[in-house]
């Protein structure tokens, strides 16, 4: 989990604008004089994860029979890829295996998304991340976590790959990878597919 830090904006802003004088933009005009303030003060939103723990929000458990697999599907995020800073967006989708009966409200998994998600991120880190503040903060007895992604560095920089999806899955404990809770936590991740091809329909 990353350290809480705080963010110097007025450095930040002196940042951006020495890089955008690099490119011989002139930031004296008008229209872009306020570019770099505005920047910085965009940017300390999609980092703000760097500042929060990806645990502490879980809280208490809610005590429940449940013994069977939960799943949240379609949590939308929007993060920055940490090798060009150009965004990545899409959703993830999360089944856990409660431990006895240990589960959370659902706006949990949202504010984990989101802390994880607010950070220079590759996709495949935040999955694991992701997956590892389920498993620890509930205790689940086995997390699966599948995200898809559509990442601007690529589609920008090739227009033939301006419908890539990327997908990346993690899983641990009960639900990992050759089991057959993993097996049956993917058919109903998958579903959502299919859900959203006939709501399409």
């Amino acid at each position: 989990m990353a350290e809480r830090r705080k963010t110097d904006r007025a450095a930040a802003a002196a940042g951006i604008k020495q890089f955008l004088e690099a490119f011989g933009i002139d930031l004296t005009t008008e229209r872009m004089e306020g570019t770099p303030d505005k920047v910085a003060a965009a940017f300390s939103i999609f980092f703000s994860g760097l500042e929060e723990d990806g645990l502490s929000f879980w809280g208490d458990s809610i005590e429940t029979k449940t013994g069977g697999l939960v799943a949240v599907r379609r949590l939308t995020y929007y993060s920055i890829c940490e090798h060009h800073l150009l965004p990545f967006f899409g959703t993830v989708s999360i089944a856990y295996l409660p431990k006895d009966g240990r589960i959370a409200g659902f706006g949990r998994f949202a504010e984990a998304v989101r802390i994880f998600s607010r950070r220079p991120q590759l996709q495949e880190r935040m999955t694991e991340q992701i997956c590892e503040s389920v498993q620890r903060g509930l205790g689940a007895l086995g997390v699966v976590v599948v995200v898809t992604g559509r990442h601007l560095c690529l589609t920008m920089r090739n227009t033939l790959s301006d419908r890539t999806d990327i997908v990346t899955v993690a899983a641990t404990g009960a639900l990992a990878e050759g089991t057959i809770l993993y097996e049956r936590a993917l058919k109903i991740l998958e579903a959502d597919k299919r859900d959203r091809k006939t709501d399409n329909l």
